[in-house]
């Protein structure tokens, strides 16, 4: 989901996995997944675990489900990927920007 606003209003990040198993987990912090956040910047993150600390696990979900339905946020896909990469190459060459960005792309089983 992408903020609709110009200013930045959630720093936060959640990467939520959802398990068949019953294991899922969450990673909540104020990391990207990128190369700079993952290898050489100071980041600050927690893990939850669905089946050890439920009461974390639903409260993340719902929060996460508050955020989708939000009006404030649009919700993207694939097809989105080249309108979201205008936007960030426009807030980049602003000068908005000081830190580049380097995506890393990997399986979670």
């Amino acid at each position: 989901m992408v903020s609709q606003l110009k200013q930045e209003i959630l720093h936060a990040k959640a990467y939520i996995f959802h398990r068949e198993s019953g294991f899922g987990s969450a990673y909540v912090g104020s990391s990207n997944i990128s190369n700079p956040a993952m290898t050489d910047g100071l980041e600050w993150n927690v893990k939850i675990c669905q089946y050890e600390t439920v009461h974390l696990w639903e409260k993340i979900n719902a929060t996460f489900e508050t955020y989708q339905l939000s009006k404030e946020f649009d919700r993207i896909s694939n097809d989105d990927l080249p309108r979201l990469d205008d936007a960030l190459n426009q807030e980049r060459h602003s000068g908005a920007s000081l830190q580049e960005n380097h995506l890393a792309f990997f399986d979670i089983s």
